[in-house]
């Protein structure tokens, strides 16, 4: 039973993330839009595409342990978790307090903040 679920969970698992590489050498992916990699990428992907307006300083993001849901926290104290395959905001609040990290607890419904 265990050695099927092995062969069943190798056969589901069976891509490979992706990656930019340059056309020439010397060439630098940073010089690569959004836009760009929308438009040479398949339907399914490019519809899944969002654009994000975060003007509250520098931002860093936590993914939960599932993966569903990711946390965005600014130096200015704005803190969102969102959704992300969905494009569902779930939570959106600003602490007016420097925030300097945070990360997702045992499940995607508690989190800790930390400051400076």
């Amino acid at each position: 039973m265990a050695n099927e679920r092995n062969k069943l969970s190798e056969l589901l698992h069976n891509f490979q993330p992706g990656f930019l590489e340059p056309e020439y050498e010397g060439d630098h992916t940073v010089k690569i839009k959004q836009l760009e990699i929308i438009q040479s990428v398949n339907l399914q992907t490019a519809a899944s595409a969002f654009d994000l307006s975060l003007n509250m300083g520098d931002y860093q993001c936590e993914y939960s342990r599932n993966g569903a849901t990711l946390m965005l926290t600014s130096s200015q104290g704005h803190l969102s978790l969102l959704n992300w395959r969905e494009k569902e905001l779930l939570l959106e609040i600003n602490l007016k307090e420097k925030i300097s990290g945070g990360t997702f607890l045992h499940s995607d419904e508690m989190f800790a903040l930390c400051q400076p």
